[in-house]
């Protein structure tokens, strides 16, 4: 089971960043809209800080209904997770 959410974040780390290259015109929904913006904000947060907040945002990203923009979310969250020294 742990290997396969390791595989899991791996691929969407992969995936992510492509499937969201021309996808400027994304409509997030009101559940979604503060939690993109929170992915975005992790580069500015410090180490612990950013740990903390990237484990809230996946329980919360976790919660949402499937759609397109739920595996956005998570594979923004899982690219910029593994950025930097944890």
């Amino acid at each position: 089971m742990r290997m396969s959410r390791w595989v899991l974040a791996l691929v969407l780390s992969l995936v992510a960043p492509i499937t969201l290259l021309g996808q400027d015109d994304v409509v997030w929904s009101q559940p979604e809209r503060p939690l993109i913006e929170r992915v975005l904000g992790l580069q500015n947060l410090d180490d612990s800080a950013r740990a903390r907040e990237t484990k809230e945002l996946a329980l919360q990203i976790q919660t949402l209904p499937p759609t397109e923009n739920k595996l956005h979310l998570a594979g923004a969250l899982a690219n910029l997770a593994n950025q930097g020294d944890f």
